[in-house]
């Protein structure tokens, strides 16, 4: 082993043994974690101060993915080096680090000025004489999302932001973003892509998101958000992956399986799971739908314009499905944040959306309840300390919702 391993942060609980995954639990010892790092790049100069575990992408006994930030302390700044370990049956762990991700080969290059700069020349045909580079989102074998900021050396400036994923998903994105431009939503304008790199540029939109405006009491008309939905509803669907709500109950189910254990949380996910399964096995598509709409993904410009401005999911789904989530996301907001704001919104959302589409109430409660049962996976793979009480309410509060819709 090598001299000094940095601590984890906080002390997680291990999860169970997984036997297609023998070394599972090793990704929660930041001895072995540390080693298989400086296998990989050497010893640092300086050890990190600790570990932090930012994302834990698990699918039992098939692979795993957990996603950490080495943290030192320089002067009164904190540096953060985010790297991954990747495991799965029959191969040697795989170790990366930000920016060099080898699921997606553009992240690299556009996380570089001197190699954005001549990305952006060639694919959005600007010449810039400086690009500034900042990191906005990172989802290790996932995506990225950078903001490149572009300079001309006449004092003009451009916002630009650079979504990158693997380059297998990109005519996907690319026909889902000409989708939602043809909605009545106002959506980033898509000024260049390079498809062998998984990269797409688009404009900025000024403004704050939906979530923000709520708890700030700048909340957008109700009926903005439900017309730009409706105008998505209404669209021929793109040929793209459809909602697959089966495929999404079954992975909750055995993720809670395996993490859970004889536990509190674990009989709450019984008991939904219970609730739900009627719906899940008699629910199909039926028409185009956003399919991950809710509060963080629209934002209000300083006009007071509505726009959308993450859509790849667009496709085959269930406009009732897009309400329920957006009413899920709120749900737990106000019940966990304890947001009377939020709270009043979800019940003018929901009210609205009944009464304009003439929905069965059952219909919209038992869908929200299925969106927060999927929320409350977002605990288990974040892993912060008391994940598995924060699992148990999220479950709860489904259980709650499911029982309105009985």
């Amino acid at each position: 082993m090598t001299r000094q391993s940095p601590p984890f942060e906080s002390e997680i609980e291990r999860p169970p043994v997984d036997g297609g995954l023998p070394s599972l639990s090793d990704l929660f010892d930041s001895d072995w974690v540390w080693q298989r790092y400086v296998d990989k790049f050497g010893e640092p100069e300086e050890t990190p101060g600790h570990l932090r575990i930012s994302q834990f992408d698990y699918h039992p006994q098939a692979r795993a993915v957990v996603s950490y930030v080495a943290e030192r302390a320089w002067d009164d700044f904190v540096i953060e080096e985010p790297f991954a370990i990747r495991i799965k049956p029959g191969a040697a762990p795989r170790v990366f680090r930000y920016p060099a991700d080898p699921y997606l080969p553009g992240l690299a290059p556009a996380s570089t000025g001197p190699e954005a700069h001549a990305l952006i020349a060639r694919h959005v045909g600007m010449r810039p004489i400086r690009v500034q580079v900042e990191t906005v989102r990172y989802r290790s074998a996932r995506r990225g999302v950078l903001r490149h900021r572009v300079y001309d050396g006449r004092g003009n400036e451009a916002t630009l932001f650079a979504r990158v994923m693997q380059p297998a998903r990109l005519p996907a994105f690319m026909a889902t973003g000409v989708a939602a431009a043809r909605s009545p939503f106002l959506t980033p304008r898509l000024v260049g892509a390079s498809e062998d790199l998984g990269i797409v540029w688009m404009t900025a939109i000024p403004g704050e998101t939906v979530r923000r405006a709520i708890q700030e009491f700048r909340a957008p008309p109700v009926d903005g958000l439900l017309t730009g939905l409706a105008g998505i509803w209404a669209l021929d669907a793109p040929e793209t992956r459809p909602l697959d709500v089966r495929a999404g109950f079954e992975s909750g189910r055995r993720l809670f399986a395996q993490m859970l254990g004889e536990s509190p949380a674990s009989a709450a996910a019984g008991e939904a799971e219970a609730r739900l399964e009627d719906f899940v096995e008699s629910w199909l598509p039926t028409a185009n739908a956003h399919n991950d709409f809710y509060d963080d993904q629209v934002i209000v410009t300083p006009e007071g314009e509505v726009a959308l401005v993450d859509f790849e999911e667009i496709g085959p789904g269930d406009p009732m499905m897009d309400v329920a989530n957006l009413s899920a996301h709120l749900s737990w907001i106000s019940r966990f944040g304890d947001n009377r704001a939020t709270a009043a919104y979800r019940r003018e959302v929901r009210e609205a959306a009944l009464r304009r589409f003439r929905w069965d109430p059952h219909e919209l409660t038992v869908r929200e309840a299925y969106c927060i049962y999927r929320l409350s996976t977002n605990a288990v793979r974040h892993l912060r300390p008391g994940w598995k009480e924060e699992t148990e309410k999220g479950l709860r509060l489904a259980l709650a919702v499911a029982a309105e819709a009985s």
